[in-house]
């Protein structure tokens, strides 16, 4: 009564009991906008709680709080590193992480640097959530609240992304990077190639989720493959390297990448540091030689089963519905924004598989299997709703529906 301008041809509505508050002229706007936001404002409560206290779980978060000390005082790009005695950064200091330091530095003007680096951890997290709500939302993705949750649930990955440190800000840029490369949003993705190379050493993956991407739509025959044979294999060459020339998706990257390196403030010092970080630490990974960090350490088989329960429960059940799916009925041929889902699906499993193989080598790599797992199951779900899993499922399960409620029970208790 309070709150409807004519609150007698509201109580005549058919929808009184479920739509009155948002039927309300004066009430309908400002809840359309707040609600959407609350579950990232719980994710972001959630954060701080996990964030509350004096200390760290990671020990270079000092270093990134110093580092973003001297940047607020002026030193933008430290070229010299005193503290590094005996190591041989000492003389030719690279800051491979320099975006991250450099959205830092503000806060530490208003705040101290434990502090700020606290505040931007928990700031970068929600910013994932919401990087990854919206990618499942752009891609046609139901119910992407429910995929969100079972994310919040996997204990390796918020652990990993709860780090005050540049890991979740890399999150942000490749899965960015991954979704402008879907869309052939080259602009967005020159960008975010750039900004990743100025975040994290690891900034060769974006060139690995391009050539994954390529083998996806090779394998859905996306792209046609000539037959080969011994006249036509020049012509085929030319006929690759030319379209090689013209693909702005590729030389998006390609720019980015070179962006990110030349204009840099550490060139040239950086490409022996980038040989050092990526190659010999990353990828062949001395463990066996000298002790390493606990992150480049392999992740035992059993710990990521069950700490990714959540995922793999997930990808089971669309992988089982998927199946259902193809046992009950016969499609000849998919409608096209079902295939386009297909090949992201294929695309991201292959990744997926990748990642994993990486983090049975080093655990850290755990914070890029976690989403990607979970968006293959969510891709893999969604495509079996599209074409029709739910309806042929109650159907099916019609005739025993007493039974199954009763499993379930039992299943719940």
């Amino acid at each position: 009564k309070y709150f409807c301008s004519k609150p007698a041809d509201i109580a005549k509505s058919e929808n009184l009991k479920c739509g009155f508050i948002m039927r309300c002229p004066y009430m309908r706007h400002p809840l359309k906008k707040i609600i959407p936001l609350l579950p990232y404002l719980a994710i972001a409560g959630y954060f701080i709680y996990l964030q509350w206290g004096a200390g760290f779980a990671d020990p270079d978060s000092f270093y990134h709080a110093g580092i973003s000390k001297l940047m607020g005082q002026g030193q933008i790009a430290l070229k010299q590193f005193q503290w590094f005695t005996f190591n041989n950064f000492n003389g030719r200091f690279v800051d491979h992480q320099f975006l991250y330091h450099l959205l830092l530095a503000p806060f530490t003007l208003f705040m101290s640097p434990l502090l700020a680096t606290k505040a931007v951890a928990v700031i970068l997290a929600v910013l994932f959530f919401v990087v990854f709500g919206w990618i499942l939302k752009q891609t046609g993705v139901r119910n992407h609240l429910i995929y969100i949750f079972i994310l919040l649930t996997t204990s390796p990955f918020i652990f990993r992304l709860n780090l005050a440190k540049a890991g979740s800000l890399a999150l942000i840029l490749l899965f960015l990077g991954t979704y402008a490369l879907w869309h052939r949003k080259n602009t967005l993705l020159f960008f975010t190639t750039f900004l990743y190379v100025w975040t994290h050493a690891g900034w060769m993956s974006m060139g690995v989720v391009y050539f994954t991407w390529i083998l996806a739509r090779v394998l859905t025959k996306d792209i046609p493959l000539p037959s080969l044979s011994g006249k036509n294999i020049l012509s085929m060459s030319t006929k690759c390297i030319r379209t090689l020339r013209a693909n702005r998706t590729l030389w998006a990257i390609i720019g980015g990448m070179l962006f990110g390196i030349v204009f840099n403030p550490y060139f040239p010092n950086n490409l022996k540091f980038y040989w050092q970080q990526a190659i010999q630490i990353g990828l062949v990974n001395y463990q066996s030689v000298v002790r390493v960090g606990n992150e480049w350490y392999p992740f035992p088989i059993a710990k990521l089963f069950t700490g990714l329960i959540g995922i793999w429960v997930l990808c089971a059940l669309a992988l089982a519905a998927f199946v259902f799916l193809c046992l009950r009925t016969q499609q000849n041929e998919l409608q096209p924004h079902t295939r386009a889902l297909a090949i992201k699906l294929l695309h991201i499993t292959i990744l997926a598989g990748l990642w994993f193989t990486l983090t049975l080598k080093s655990a850290r790599y755990v914070e890029y299997l976690a989403p990607s797992a979970l968006i293959a199951g969510a891709f893999l779900m969604e495509m079996s709703l599209q074409l029709g899993v739910w309806t042929y499922l109650k159907k099916y399960m019609q005739p025993h529906r007493t039974m199954y409620r009763a499993c379930a029970c039992v299943l719940i208790i």
